[in-house]
């Protein structure tokens, strides 16, 4: 370069051309392992879900799964705002299971309407999302406090959820350092694929939650 000044660094058009290819051709990244139903089962045998956290968390891990959602959609992110973070009163029964209704998400900054996200109702199932969040509104608690509320009243925070779940897989002798956050949602597309959902399915609702 000879100590030269980068000749396209003041170049807009070139900028955002290659902006453009970056977006379109995408970057390698090292994907995170999937979650399936087989390795929340085997995390729920090693939680003690007398534990008042374990059933926050637990309601967490199902909510991301059965929601195909990423953690910044339902965990709190720094402080809690109930202007964008989920509180009890956001969370309804309905004749399929619950009703989330998240009011802010990557595709929906501007809260110009609610996106409202089913939890199945799964009978009798280990794996029944309403039944983990049937337990986390059991809580002591008022409508309008955080959903996912810790025993010392702080909110469970993307970090608190994270540590929480490398945690409960190195207890299951795993290389949790294979699983990040993104693991629920990149599950959650892969068993549906495999329970019959069309790829356009799949599609449109990760669109809907992106």
């Amino acid at each position: 370069m000879h100590n030269l000044q980068d000749p396209i660094s003041n170049s807009w058009n070139i900028k955002h051309l290659l902006t453009g290819v970056k977006r379109e051709l995408g970057t390698n990244q090292s994907c995170k392992a999937p979650v399936t139903p087989e390795l929340l089962l085997s995390m729920k045998k090693v939680l003690d879900m007398s534990n008042h956290n374990n059933i926050v968390f637990w309601a967490a891990c199902l909510t991301g799964f059965f929601g195909f959602l990423r953690p910044n959609n339902f965990l709190v992110k720094g402080t809690f705002n109930p202007e964008f973070n989920l509180r009890r009163i956001d969370v309804l029964p309905c004749s399929w299971g619950m009703l989330v209704r998240l009011k802010v998400i990557k595709t929906l900054q501007f809260r110009s309407k609610p996106i409202e996200v089913v939890l199945p109702h799964l009978y009798n199932h280990p794996l029944c999302p309403v039944a983990a969040m049937s337990k986390v509104l059991a809580l002591v608690g008022e409508p309008l406090d955080p959903l996912f509320r810790l025993s010392d009243t702080s909110c469970l925070t993307y970090t608190v959820f994270l540590n929480a779940f490398r945690f409960t897989l190195q207890l299951m002798k795993l290389d949790h350092l294979s699983y990040g956050g993104h693991s629920f949602r990149r599950g959650a597309a892969t068993w549906g694929s495999k329970v019959g959902l069309s790829d356009d399915d799949i599609k449109i609702v990760r669109l809907l939650v992106k």
